[in-house]
C-alpha cells in the first residue's frame, strides 16, 4: 500500500539523482545493443551527370564495386587486401572506415547506382554502432568517434564527412543529431587562438591530418545548414592554419585543408585562401611527371618515378586550385591546374587494377576496381582507393560544371 512517507522518500531519491547526475556528464551510447535502423523515403538529390567524362565515370564505378566487394555483411570494409596473394591481410583504421564511407556516398551520387547508396548507408550504421558516442546533456551535448580508448579529431571529421553526404543525398535519412553531435564536438576542440585540439582526453599534441579534415568538415556543415557559427569556426580556424602552413609546403594538411579554403573563400573573400591554396597547389605539382620523350605512360602524371597511390593526395590540393582559379576567372591558372589535374587523374586510372590486369590473377573479382600502393606492391588499402576515388570526381565535377562536388 502505497503511504505519503513513501512518496516523499522517492522525491528526495529522485533528486538526489538528478543532482548526482548534473555533477558528471552523462554518457549515452545511442548504438549499444543493435544497429540502428535507418527511416527514410528514398528520394535522392543527385546532379545531373550527362556531362560526365564516362572514362573516369567508368574508373569510379569500378572502385565502388571493389568497396562493396570488401563490405562485409555487417558493414565493415575489409581494410588491406593483398591482389597477388588474394588474401585479407587484416588491420582495421576507423578514421579510414569513414573517410571510405564518404567516398562511396560520392560514388553513389554521381552514378546513380542504388547498390552504392545501401553500402554507404551499411558502412555508416557501423560506424555509428560501434564507434559514435553521445556525451553530456542539453545544450552541452555532443558527439565524439572513439576506437580502442582513444578519442581523436578526425574521427568526428571524416565521420561528418560521410553523413552529410548521406543526408544531402538523401534528405530525411535521420542523421542531424549525429551531424549536429560531431560539429559540436569540433567546436569544443577549438582553442581561442583558432588551432584545434587534435587528441581529447589525452596529452594533445599536433597532427597535420587533423586540422584539415576538421576545416573541411565545419565547411561541408554549414552548407548542409546554414549555421553561423560553423562559418565563424571555420574563419577561425584558417585565421591560425593560414599562418601555420604560410610557406605552402605539402602536408598532409594539403588535401583537405585546401577544399575547406575554397569554399570559406566564396563565404568570406579572403585573398590569404587564394594565396596558400596556390602556393601549396605549386608545391604538389612540383617534380610531377609529364609526357617526355621516352617516358613510360604508366608513370605520367605520378608525383615520382616511384609512382604510387599517394599521389591522390598531392593532386587534390592541385584540383581544388583549379576550382578556386575558375571562381576567380583567372584563366592562366585554370590551364595549369587542370591539366595537372588531369593528368594526375590519368596516371591513377592507369594504375587502377581493370578487368585485364586482373586476368588470372588468385581473386579476379575482389582484385578489380583497388588501387594498389604501387605497381610493384599491389597491396591496397582502402584509402588509397578513397583518396583516388576523391580525385576522380574531382576532376570529373570541376573540369565541366566548375562547381564543388
Amino acid at each position: 500500500m502505497w503511504r505519503e512517507g513513501d512518496y516523499k522518500i522517492t522525491v528526495i531519491i529522485i533528486f538526489t539523482l538528478i543532482a548526482f547526475s548534473a555533477l558528471r556528464p552523462t554518457v549515452i551510447d545511442l548504438y549499444e545493443d543493435e544497429v540502428p535502423p535507418f527511416k527514410f523515403i528514398r528520394e535522392y538529390d543527385l546532379p545531373n551527370n550527362l556531362s560526365a567524362n564516362s572514362s573516369i565515370l567508368g574508373s569510379i564505378t569500378l572502385a565502388g564495386d571493389y568497396l562493396l566487394n570488401h563490405l562485409d555483411s555487417q558493414g565493415k570494409f575489409d581494410y588491406l587486401y593483398n591482389a597477388s596473394s588474394g588474401k585479407s591481410v587484416g588491420g582495421y583504421n576507423v578514421l579510414r572506415h569513414a573517410g571510405t564511407s564518404y567516398s562511396l556516398a560520392l560514388i553513389f551520387k554521381y552514378t546513380g547506382e542504388e547498390r552504392f547508396f545501401n553500402g554507404t548507408i551499411s558502412s555508416i550504421n557501423y560506424l555509428l554502432f560501434k564507434h559514435l558516442h553521445f556525451e553530456g546533456i542539453g545544450q552541452s551535448k555532443f558527439a565524439f568517434i572513439e576506437s580502442e580508448g582513444r578519442i581523436k579529431l578526425g574521427g568526428a571529421a571524416l565521420a561528418l564527412l560521410a553523413l552529410v553526404e548521406a543526408e544531402k543525398i538523401c534528405p530525411g535519412v535521420g542523421l542531424m543529431d549525429e551531424i549536429h553531435g560531431l560539429a559540436d564536438f569540433i567546436l569544443k576542440m577549438q582553442y581561442e587562438n583558432g588551432s584545434v585540439r587534435c587528441y581529447f582526453r589525452e596529452e594533445d599534441r599536433h597532427n597535420d591530418y587533423y586540422p584539415g579534415e576538421a576545416l573541411l568538415a565545419l565547411a561541408k556543415v554549414h552548407d548542409l545548414t546554414g549555421e553561423g557559427r560553423y562559418l565563424a569556426s571555420l574563419e577561425k580556424g584558417l585565421d591560425f592554419y593560414v599562418d601555420h602552413y604560410g610557406r605552402g609546403r605539402y602536408s598532409a594538411f594539403t588535401p583537405w585543408g585546401t577544399e575547406a579554403m575554397v569554399y570559406a573563400y566564396e563565404h568570406l573573400g579572403n585573398s590569404s585562401y587564394v594565396d596558400l591554396c596556390f602556393r601549396m597547389a605549386d608545391r604538389c605539382m612540383a617534380g610531377q611527371i609529364g609526357p617526355w620523350e621516352g617516358v613510360d605512360p604508366s608513370v605520367v602524371g605520378a608525383f615520382s618515378y616511384d609512382p604510387r597511390a599517394s599521389t591522390a593526395s598531392r593532386a587534390e590540393g592541385v584540383i581544388d586550385s583549379y576550382l578556386l582559379a575558375s571562381f576567380m576567372g583567372d584563366n592562366v591558372s585554370m590551364e595549369r591546374y587542370g591539366n595537372s589535374a588531369d593528368s594526375s587523374a590519368g596516371f591513377l586510372m592507369y594504375l587502377q587494377l581493370n578487368e585485364t590486369d586482373v586476368y588470372g590473377f588468385k581473386d579476379p573479382v575482389m582484385s578489380a576496381g583497388g588501387v594498389p600502393a604501387s605497381y610493384d606492391d599491389l597491396t591496397i588499402r582502402i584509402d588509397y582507393v578513397q583518396h583516388a576515388v576523391v580525385v576522380l570526381v574531382k576532376t570529373m565535377v570541376y573540369r565541366t560544371a566548375q562547381a564543388h562536388i
